[in-house]
């Protein structure tokens, strides 16, 4: 349970304009985790680096890829920001694909990483989406049940944080990054190639794209061969190379 100090601190950390800092201490209260990052999306789309806890040495060309285009891969993305869900805490297991685990963006973004168990705290904020990420790395276990319960009784006190730090960053008249353009611009892509591509980059197997799509798995199959083609390209790993470059 959270005791009242740990909550004292927090709002005086806050005060002092060191809200993320504040969610931190916070929830290191509540369970033990390795690491924490937040991303404003703004209008739900391009997201702008707030806050991480990270060496400089551990923010990799796949840290700085995911900011400018590779975040779409993200079943946070797809699944939580880009559909305005419910806010909330969210762990990557409660809106992955069927396939996603065995996808390169999983490979390389998470295993590579040692990541063992993630979780997202999700806000609404007018023509915003702020996130604030927690990672466990291995050989840590994954977040237990109670842990999660904990993580999620939690949420109020979150998200009046994040709205502090909202305020603070409007006053200071932050301005939006410019957002780099499109992977499917850069390739040339179709509509429809690209929803293809990014499905199969989330990883949505055949059936799980075509029944986003309202086409048939044979249909949906068709368009992910022509895309491959169109592409040159023969594997899951040569169309992630050419969507996560900057």
């Amino acid at each position: 349970m959270l005791e009242l100090p740990a909550i004292a601190t927090a709002v005086e950390l806050a005060i002092d304009g060191n809200a993320f800092g504040a969610i931190e201490g916070l929830l290191l209260n509540v369970v033990r985790f390795d690491g924490a990052s937040a991303f404003r999306f703004d209008d739900y789309e391009q997201p702008v680096y707030l806050y991480d806890t990270f060496r400089s040495t551990e923010r990799t060309d796949l840290y700085s890829a995911f900011v400018n285009g590779i975040y779409k891969l993200s079943p946070y993305f797809s699944s939580v920001i880009s559909k305005r869900a419910n806010e909330g805490f969210y762990t990557v297991s409660d809106v992955a694909p069927d396939d996603f685990f065995s996808t390169t963006y999983f490979g390389l973004y998470y295993e590579t990483k040692r990541v063992s168990d993630e979780g997202l705290f999700f806000l609404k904020a007018g023509n915003h989406g702020i996130v604030f990420m927690i990672e466990r790395k291995m050989p840590s276990s994954k977040f237990s049940e109670n842990e999660l319960m904990a993580l999620r009784d939690v949420l109020p006190i979150v998200k009046s944080l994040l709205r502090k730090e909202l305020s603070f960053r409007a006053e200071a008249g932050e301005r939006a990054q410019p957002a780099p353009a499109p992977a499917a611009i850069r390739l040339g892509l179709s509509k429809r190639e690209q929803e293809v591509a990014e499905l199969l980059l989330q990883g949505h197997s055949s059936k799980s794209a075509a029944r986003v799509l309202g086409i048939s798995p044979h249909t949906e199959r068709v368009h992910r061969k022509r895309l491959y083609k169109r592409l040159g390209i023969n594997s899951h790993m040569e169309l992630f190379r050419l969507f996560s470059r900057t």
